[in-house]
């Protein structure tokens, strides 16, 4: 975790929200099982990524003549 930052754990089950510096909510939509529908409802200006996604943007881009050898002799 950043530094700075603090990490809230919280049980939710579908019907209940979640307010966020007052900007943003989020509300359960459905859950079933390990997987849940969220709505969230925020400034455009706010960026959303699912954790693997914003993982693959920190990623460097490798061109394809760095990873491709040379065929040039």
């Amino acid at each position: 975790m950043a530094e700075g930052m603090s990490r809230l754990v919280i049980d939710v089950e579908p019907g209940d929200s979640l307010a966020i510096g007052g900007e943003i909510r989020i509300d359960v939509q459905h859950k079933s099982g390990r997987a849940a529908r969220l709505v969230i409802e925020l400034p455009r200006d706010v960026r959303v990524d699912r954790k693997k996604v914003d993982a693959a943007r920190e990623k460097p881009v490798v061109s394809m003549t760095d990873s491709v050898p040379s065929m040039v002799t």
